[in-house]
Parts: C-alpha cells; structure tokens; sequence
C-alpha cells in the first residue's frame, strides 16, 4: 500500500469540549484508533442497521485514495466519514456517529469536511453519496439534490444524491 503523504494525520478543528476532528489514510493511523473506528462502524451499521460484516467491510477503507476523516474524543471516535474517488465523482460514504454524539453538530461538521476533501482532491465538480432516507432532509439541508428514486441498499431504504460545488 502506497503512502500518500498529502493525507498523513492532521488535525481539522476543534471543539471547546476537546473533541477534535482529524482526516488520514488508514495506514498513518495509531492502530487504537483504527480499532475504535472499526468498533463504532460495527455498532452503527451492523449492530444497530443490521447491515452485514460483509457489506461493511467491502475493502474501500484500505485503498490508497480513500480518506478518513473521524471526530476523536477522549481517545475515543465518535464520529466518521470517508471519501474515495467514483467514476467522474468524489463519493462520501460510511458516515457514523455513536449515540452520544448524536444530535450535537459532529455529523455535518464531518459532512462539511468530506466535502472540503472532495474539493480539495480532485478537479470533478460532482460529489455522490448513498443517503439513508430517514436522513434525506438533512442532506437536503446541507446543499445535496437527490437524483434517484428509492432503492435498498444493505437492507436499508436510500438515495442516490448529488452536491455540485462550483
């Protein structure tokens, strides 16, 4: 696996409660973290979603062009995100937050730093994600347009959805 040492760790913001939000390649990150993010993934999508391991292990994590990007709090993730090149697109994927972070702003400020990636890594203008329904309007709200009608993914009710940026 080829490093890319523009996505080493770093830092993005941080919170007054010390929660800090970070983006890396797998590969440059403490094996801790690694493991914690594999543990919320699991009590997101496969615990609570009912989403098979196989579904949400499908190898993307591990390619050199995908990003995580991971709110870190006390040595522990309670929120994540990912960005990988598409066919013509950036696509964000995975999103998760644990329940106690829930509702307290760290979803969009993820969503907001996966699209500043995607603007930041490649020329497209078209970034593509696979919404929950139940999550629609908020994606709404964040400037996405959805563009397909309703379709299950994984056992769980989704939209193909767009976001142009200029």
């Amino acid at each position: 696996m080829t490093r890319h040492p523009k996505y080493e760790m770093r830092i993005l913001a941080t919170r007054p409660d010390g929660a800090q939000l970070k983006a890396s390649h797998l590969s440059f990150m403490d094996p801790e973290i690694v493991y914690s993010l594999c543990m919320l993934r699991q009590d997101v999508f496969i615990i609570e979603q009912g989403v098979s391991s196989e579904q949400e292990l499908d190898g993307l994590d591990r390619e050199d062009s995908t990003i995580t990007v991971w709110w870190e709090k006390d040595g522990e993730v309670i929120g994540t995100i990912r960005v990988f090149p598409g066919e013509g697109c950036m696509r964000i994927g995975r999103l998760a937050c644990a329940k106690s972070a829930r509702r307290g702003g760290y979803g969009g400020a993820l969503m907001a730093a996966a699209i500043d990636l995607c603007k930041e890594r490649e020329s497209t203008q078209k970034i593509v994600i696979h919404g929950q329904s139940y999550l629609k309007d908020w994606y709404e709200s964040l400037g996405y347009v959805t563009v397909s009608d309703e379709f299950d993914e994984a056992g769980i009710a989704h939209y193909t959805m767009e976001y142009h940026h200029p």
